[in-house]
C-alpha cells in the first residue's frame, strides 16, 4: 500500500479546497443564524433577513432594520478568502503571505461564529429592539447556518495552517541545504 504524500496533496488541492470553503462561508451567511425559542419564533439570517410567521410586514421590516447582521464579518472574510485562494490557485507565487491571510481570515471568522453561538440575541438585534421589547429580548438559539460556518472555519483553518507549516518547513530545509557551512 502506498503512503499518502501530504505535501503533494496540499500543494495541489489546498487552494481549490480553501476557495470552496470561502464560497461556503459566503453562502452560510444567508442561512439562519438566530432562531427564537419562544413566542412568535423569529428567524434571522446572518445578513439580517428576518422571518416571523404570522407577523405583520411592518413588524418584520422593523426587526430587519435593527438587526446587527451578525454574519457580515463572515461575508467579508469569505470574500477575502475567495479572492486570495483564487489568486493562490491561479499563480503559485507569494504562497506564504497568501496562506497567512487565509489562516487569519478563517481564525477571525471562527471567533465570530463562536461569539454568536455563545449568546446570539445581543449579536442579532440592536439596543433599539431591546428597548422596544422593554428589555425582554426573546430567548434565541444559534441557527444551523452559524454552526455550519464554524465547521467550515475549523476545517479550513486546519488545512490553511498545515499548508503554511509545510511551506515553512520547505523554506527552512531549502535554506539549510543551500547555506555554506
Amino acid at each position: 500500500m502506498d503512503s499518502i504524500d501530504v505535501r503533494a496533496l496540499l500543494d495541489r488541492w489546498a487552494a481549490p479546497f480553501l476557495l470552496v470553503c470561502g464560497l461556503l462561508l459566503v453562502s452560510l451567511t444567508m442561512a439562519p443564524w438566530g432562531v427564537g425559542d419562544e413566542g412568535v419564533r423569529p428567524t434571522v439570517t446572518g445578513l439580517g433577513r428576518v422571518t416571523v410567521e404570522g407577523a405583520s410586514a411592518a413588524d418584520v421590516a422593523f426587526l430587519e432594520e435593527h438587526t446587527q447582521r451578525p454574519g457580515l464579518p463572515l461575508l467579508l472574510a469569505g470574500a477575502v478568502v475567495v479572492a486570495t485562494a483564487a489568486a493562490m490557485w491561479w499563480r503559485d507565487i507569494l504562497i506564504w503571505p497568501r496562506s497567512l491571510v487565509l489562516a487569519i481570515a478563517f481564525a477571525a471568522a471562527a471567533v465570530r461564529t463562536i461569539r454568536v453561538i455563545a449568546d446570539p440575541a445581543p449579536l442579532v438585534f440592536d439596543s433599539l429592539v431591546t428597548r422596544e421589547l422593554e428589555s425582554q429580548l426573546p430567548t434565541m438559539s444559534a441557527g444551523w447556518g452559524v454552526y455550519g460556518a464554524l465547521v467550515v472555519c475549523v476545517v479550513a483553518l486546519i488545512v490553511a495552517v498545515a499548508h503554511l507549516a509545510l511551506r515553512a518547513v520547505d523554506r527552512r530545509t531549502a535554506r539549510a541545504t543551500t547555506s555554506p557551512d
